[in-house]
């Protein structure tokens, strides 16, 4: 019951779990809350967060590369960053929104002082954020060849190392953001791609270009 009122009253989407002595023990989302919540009154007074908690949910810590990052997201969009001085104490929380809005405001800069020899680089078709050690985010209109293919079929991350985290559609029944330019949802391994869509990607630079030229 507490964790439900928490999640009405503060809008929270993801829990860290943490032990009497302030370690970290595990992640709690809101999807798992879900269940809970249909069956309120039978169920509610008796789980704990122990009982909802991940205990197998990767970790990061604040050195580590955003490209670690969307990797670890392909199986949850939100993970605990520790303290690297103490790995069982959390400093903070990672989620993909927070990643596609840097790229957001990275892209709003560069746009601002109108500079293409720096942080942004347009090609024919694609605008590229470097973001160091090898690794950027991109965002491209879907190439033909991979045109009404689904996402799990293309092995983007196996052929290219790379990531779509962000899907821009003008299709109906797509989740709507209120963006002008078309709505926005984060795609999951079914979404099927088609002519029109803009994709968010991030990874190596190395496979953001060979997926721009395709």
């Amino acid at each position: 019951n507490e964790i439900l009122n928490i999640a009405v009253s503060e809008g929270a989407r993801h829990f860290v779990v943490e032990d009497k002595e302030g370690n970290y023990r595990g992640m709690i989302q809101l999807s798992d809350l879900r269940y809970t919540h249909l069956n309120e009154q039978e169920l509610a007074p008796l789980i704990v967060a122990a009982d909802l908690m991940h205990t197998d949910v990767p970790t990061l810590m604040p050195n580590e590369s955003l490209d670690l990052a969307m990797k670890v997201f392909g199986d949850t969009d939100a993970v605990a960053v520790l303290d690297p001085e103490d790995r069982r104490k959390v400093t903070g929380v990672l989620t993909q929104d927070a990643v596609i809005e840097a790229y957001n405001r990275a892209v709003l800069d560069v746009e601002m002082v109108e500079s293409t020899a720096g942080l942004m680089v347009y090609a024919e078709k694609a605008k590229i954020v470097d973001l160091g050690e090898h690794t950027a985010l991109m965002e491209l209109e879907v190439p033909p060849a991979f045109h009404n293919k689904k996402l799990k079929d293309l092995h983007l991350r196996a052929t290219y190392d790379v990531q779509v985290v962000l899907v821009r559609t003008k299709r109906t029944g797509a989740t709507d953001t209120g963006d002008s330019e078309g709505h926005k949802q984060v795609p999951g391994p079914d979404f099927i791609l088609q002519s029109g869509d803009v994709m968010l990607l991030v990874g190596s630079k190395e496979g953001l270009e060979k997926i721009a030229g395709e």
